[in-house]
C-alpha cells in the first residue's frame, strides 16, 4: 500500500481520515449485530502447481475464513493465557453471493479457463475491471497461480486497504493463490486467506511500524493502530517474544506472518459494528418505520466503515447466529437492516 499511497496522495489523505472516523466510533460504538457479506470468487483455470481448485475448495476455504473470524476454528481456546481475557468472536460472515449483477442465480464462483496472472500487481487493471463485479456490491477474490505475473508460483495473497478510488475503477480485491487454499496446503497457511480478507476489511500487520518505546502511550497511532495489540517485532513464528518495551507479542495474531501452527484467532483486532446514529446525518435517510438501513452500492470505504471498524478489544461476538439475515439477495432490492 505504500507505494500505492505514494502515487496517490488523495488516497493517503482518505486512508487517514478512515483512522480518525474509526477512533471517533471506538468512543461512541454500539452494540454489534451479524452482518453477510456477499463474495464473488474468480478462478483462472484448474490447477494451482498440482492441486487442483473445485467448487468445494472454495466453499470451504470461504467457511474456514468465516470459522477463524467468528472463534470456530479448533485451537481459538489454546490462545496463550496473557490474551485469553480479550478475546471474542465477530458477527460478520462471508457469503458467497447468490445473485450477480444482472440478477441471475449464481454459485458466487465465476471459473476462466485461462490461467491469468499479475493481479496482485497494477500491470493488467483492464482485465481486473473487465472481470470485477461491483465493488460496491460484492468482496471480489481472484484466484491465480502466477499472482504477481513473474513466475513464482509460492506466494499466497495480496489485498489492497478500502479505497473509493480503487472500489470507483472496480480495482479493490482480494487475490490469492490457489495451491494456499484450504485442502491443498496445511491448515495453518490456509489461514493466509483471513489475514488477506484482514486487509480487505483495513487491518494493518501487527509488526507495521515495528516497536518503539518512547512511543508505547499513543497507540492508536503506533504499530497495528490498535490499542490492545503490543507493538510488535517479530514477523513469524510462535515462541514467546518480548518486544522493545518489555511486553508480550502476539504472535498468534492472523495479522502477522506465523503461519504454520501458530495461528489462532485474530486476536485483539477487534472489529465492531458502526452506531448508525451517528452517521444518519451524513448518510440522510432512515425508513419510515425509524429504522436506519444502509444500501450496498454506497461507496466502499464507507460502507466497510459502517460495517466494519476497529475497536479497542479483539475480534468478534460469541456463536453469531445470522437472525439478522435480513438481507434480500437482490442486487437492486438488497438491504442490510440494522
Amino acid at each position: 500500500m505504500q507505494r500505492y499511497y505514494h502515487q496517490n496522495p488523495n488516497a493517503l489523505e482518505e486512508h487517514r481520515q478512515f483512522e480518525i472516523s474509526t477512533k471517533e466510533f471506538i468512543s461512541k460504538r454500539q452494540t454489534a449485530q451479524p452482518y453477510i457479506i456477499p463474495v464473488v470468487v474468480h478462478v483462472y483455470g484448474k490447477i494451482f502447481s498440482g492441486t487442483k481448485v473445485d467448487e468445494t475448495i472454495i466453499k470451504t476455504a470461504i467457511d474456514k475464513v468465516n470459522e477463524d473470524f467468528q472463534g470456530r476454528n479448533d485451537d481459538f481456546n489454546t490462545v496463550n493465557s496473557a490474551f485469553k481475557e480479550i478475546k471474542s468472536a465477530f458477527s460478520v460472515t462471508f457469503k458467497l453471493a447468490t445473485l450477480d449483477p444482472d440478477g441471475k442465480s449464481t454459485t458466487g464462483i465465476v471459473w476462466y479457463d485461462e490461467p491469468r496472472y499479475g493481479y496482485a500487481t497494477g500491470m493488467f487493471e483492464d482485465w481486473i475491471q473487465y472481470d470485477a463485479w461491483d465493488n460496491y456490491k460484492y468482496c471480489n477474490v481472484y484466484i491465480q497461480s502466477d499472482i504477481y505475473g513473474n513466475g513464482d508460483l509460492t506466494q499466497s495473497g495480496v489485498a489492497w486497504f478500502p479505497d473509493s478510488f480503487m472500489s470507483d475503477k472496480n480495482l479493490a480485491r482480494i487475490v490469492y493463490n490457489g495451491r494456499h487454499l484450504y485442502g491443498n496446503t496445511n491448515k495453518e497457511f490456509a489461514s493466509m486467506l483471513t489475514h488477506e480478507f484482514g486487509h480487505w476489511l483495513n487491518l494493518f500487520h501487527t509488526f507495521e511500524a515495528g516497536c518503539m518505546e518512547s512511543s508505547e502511550g499513543p497507540c492508536d497511532k503506533t504499530g497495528d493502530r490498535v490499542c490492545d495489540t503490543p507493538q510488535t517485532i517479530s514477523k513469524d513464528g510462535c515462541e514467546p517474544v518480548y518486544n522493545c518495551a518489555g511486553k508480550l507479542e502476539n504472535s498468534e495474531n492472523y495479522m502477522s506472518y506465523t503461519g504454520a501452527d501458530g495461528y489462532h484467532l485474530i486476536q485483539i483486532l477487534d472489529f465492531d459494528i458502526v452506531g448508525l446514529n451517528y452517521f444518519k446525518k451524513a448518510l440522510g435517510f432512515v425508513s419510515a418505520d425509524g429504522n436506519f438501513h444502509l444500501r450496498l452500492g454506497f461507496r466502499n470505504l464507507l460502507e466497510r466503515l459502517l460495517l466494519l471498524v476497529k475497536s479497542k478489544k479483539n475480534s468478534l461476538v460469541k456463536n453469531p447466529e445470522l437472525t439478522h439475515d435480513h438481507i434480500e439477495n437482490d442486487i437492486f432490492k438488497k438491504l442490510i437492516e440494522l
